[in-house]
């Protein structure tokens, strides 16, 4: 499964997304790929969505414009003990997430609509 959510940055819609897993679990692990621009409240929406999400694969938003930044300082903004890939781009980290993915287990899509938009690409073909 793999699924897309647009805007999720803001902690309040973290919160309604972990809610949201939480009556809809998967039928094994949820893996996100999180990419975010560089003024967001990344923290918050982490820790909102912690408890459901067992493994990050955190992109790269450089291309995004100036409020980008790489997945090194997206990680160094969340809260520790986050299991976390690191990789170039949305692209990169959603092949990744999708080639680890075995059937039952959900991959999420989330951070900024940049990061969709390029989710959106990669499914269509762009990779």
């Amino acid at each position: 499964e793999l699924a897309a959510r647009l805007g999720v940055e803001p902690t309040q819609a973290a919160q309604a997304l972990a809610d949201w897993l939480q009556v809809a679990p998967a039928g094994g692990r949820t893996v996100a790929v999180f990419a975010a621009l560089a003024d967001k409240d990344v923290a918050g929406v982490a820790s909102a969505l912690a408890p459901s999400i067992a493994r990050w694969h955190l992109a790269g938003s450089q291309g995004f414009g100036a409020r980008g930044q790489d997945a090194a300082a997206l990680r160094a903004r969340l809260p520790a003990g986050l299991d976390a890939d690191l990789h170039a781009d949305v692209g990169h980290a959603l092949e990744a997430a999708v080639a680890a993915a075995k059937p039952g287990e959900r991959v999420l899509v989330l951070g900024s609509f940049h990061a969709a938009a390029e989710a959106l690409a990669w499914l269509r073909g762009g990779r």
